[in-house]
């Protein structure tokens, strides 16, 4: 039913060893955790890995979820029959100290804007993603994530569980660092294209009881 997937380059395996542990300590039973490599042609590997199963969530190598996180995502979504649901994410530093808890304005508007809107930790239903995804990302070179949790709950709602269930590890070498910038330029134009691809639409996405 479920399959947690982990890319990953084989860069840190402390990291990669505490990712493995947080996502053992929260699998569901019947669900799997595929660590896969992931050394080029990352959105593809990303958008084929969303039809690995009926339901998605990625955890990347360098980061971790709270024990209970899983469970609660993959209850909402199967409950509210949505596209998507997401908890509340926590940055942190190499070292794990905490810089900020996320808990972002959770409007339907702000999906198509902000790609921390719905980001981490996402279950993601498989079939409410769309194939176009991969077209976003090859037009701007980044994305992929963005643009996968966007299509699903723009077409097939989301839903919010409210609690800390990620912790995101920010540093100057990883991945959403170095992209910064490419996404800074993008913004404005991949805004537009997730509007003509999916529409536009508000409102409050509802929180999960």
């Amino acid at each position: 039913m479920l399959s947690v997937i982990t890319h990953t380059r084989h860069t840190n395996l402390a990291w990669l060893k505490k990712c493995e542990e947080s996502v053992a300590a929260a699998l569901p039973d019947g669900a799997v955790h595929k660590i896969l490599p992931a050394y080029d042609d990352w959105a593809k590997k990303r958008l084929d890995a969303v039809y690995d199963n009926e339901f998605i969530a990625f955890v990347d190598d360098d980061d971790w979820i709270d024990p209970n996180s899983l469970k609660l995502c993959l209850d909402a979504i199967t409950s509210t029959n949505v596209g998507i649901a997401f908890t509340n994410e926590v940055s942190v530093r190499a070292d794990e100290s905490i810089i900020q808890r996320h808990n972002y304005s959770r409007e339907y508007t702000f999906v198509r804007i902000l790609p921390r809107t719905i980001h981490h930790l996402s279950v993601i239903r498989s079939s409410a993603v769309d194939p176009r995804c991969l077209e976003l990302h090859n037009k701007f070179g980044v994305g992929i994530d963005w643009f996968i949790r966007a299509s699903a709950a723009l077409v097939h709602d989301a839903i919010h569980v409210p609690m800390d269930g990620y912790y995101w590890r920010t540093y100057p070498e990883s991945t959403t660092s170095k992209t910064h910038q490419h996404y800074c330029k993008s913004m404005d134009e991949m805004c537009y294209a997730i509007e003509d691809t999916w529409g536009f639409r508000n409102g409050s996405i509802p929180i999960y009881q």
